[in-house]
């Protein structure tokens, strides 16, 4: 082979590994934004999970306080009843 070969096949194998490597490092940067996006839908579900959770417990509580109400009137409701 001649040197001009050799250095044309010198050239390609360090195109072809630069080539190699950006591809490489474009993947990583893909599985990086992935990771980040799946940490944030993760962090997104569990405020959401949070928020169902604190509003199930505040509408527990008005029903609570609402049983308690109606209970407290039917209560008084007997009293003036039976007092009559």
């Amino acid at each position: 082979m001649e040197l001009r070969e050799l250095e044309a096949l010198l050239k390609a194998a360090y195109v072809s590994k630069a080539n190699e490597t950006q591809m490489a490092e474009r993947e990583a940067l893909r599985n990086e934004e992935k990771a980040m996006d799946l940490a944030t839908a993760d962090v997104m579900m569990e405020q959401v999970r949070r928020e169902e959770e604190a509003e199930r417990q505040k509408e527990q509580a008005h029903h609570l306080r609402m049983r308690k109400y109606h209970l407290e009137v039917k209560k008084q409701m007997e009293v003036c009843m039976h007092g009559q």
